[in-house]
């Protein structure tokens, strides 16, 4: 079976610990519970594995859930009072759910076409 250094559900944020049974959903590319696998038609089992590279103690990282993902990109663009609706809305929660890194760098891209200072 496949390992994953993936530490939390990618679609709930439920950490997962060491050895735990995780599934890959290909028709998102997520890792997700076992709770979030169910309504998926087609799932792949994974472990979760502690990796060196993914140490949280050296590199920690706060891995939100989809829903804290569209949050925090729809706060940034009210506070620049960008409004989105529809297809962008709809575009927006399916990138937010497609996984840490799409979210990151949508995040990151939002940012400085706002000229967002970090």
């Amino acid at each position: 079976m496949k390992t994953t250094p993936i530490r939390n559900c990618q679609s709930c944020g439920k950490p997962f610990a060491h050895g735990d049974i995780v599934y890959f959903v290909p028709l998102d590319n997520n890792i997700v519970c076992l709770d979030c696998a169910i309504p998926h038609l087609r799932t792949e089992e994974r472990i979760f594995e502690i990796n060196a590279d993914h140490d949280p103690i050296k590199h920690p990282v706060k891995y939100l859930s989809r829903d804290e993902r569209i949050e925090s990109l729809m706060g940034l663009l009210q506070e620049h009072n960008i409004k989105i609706s529809g297809d962008d809305l709809v575009f927006l929660e399916w990138l937010c759910g497609s996984g840490f890194e799409s979210y990151k760098s949508l995040r990151g891209l939002l940012e400085k076409c706002l000229g967002v200072e970090k």
